[in-house]
């Protein structure tokens, strides 16, 4: 998969759960780490809202660098729904 920022990454994905078009849970497996991702999406009068959690766990020498890594990981995944965003706005 390609991933903004750091090139191309194998990673293995396994579908949790997915009940379209409101919910999809999948969990990414990768050499450096284990990633849960949870997709969430409601609609409401004014549109629709999207809300992602995750869960990630970093594997090896880079578990001593998780209370450091957290925020890092939050500003690129918020930076990712912002671009999701502006595509499906686009669209519209």
């Amino acid at each position: 998969m390609e991933q903004p920022g750091r090139g191309r990454i194998e990673a293995e994905l396994t579908v949790v759960t997915v009940t379209p078009p409101e919910r999809l849970v999948y969990h990414a497996e990768e050499r450096t780490s284990s990633v849960d991702f949870d997709y969430q999406l409601s609609k409401s009068p004014r549109g629709a809202s999207l809300v992602v959690s995750m869960d990630v766990r970093l594997k090896g020498l880079l578990r001593l660098l998780t209370v450091l890594a957290r925020p890092m990981i939050r500003r690129k995944l918020d930076a990712l729904l912002l671009l999701l965003r502006d595509a499906a706005q686009a669209k519209a």
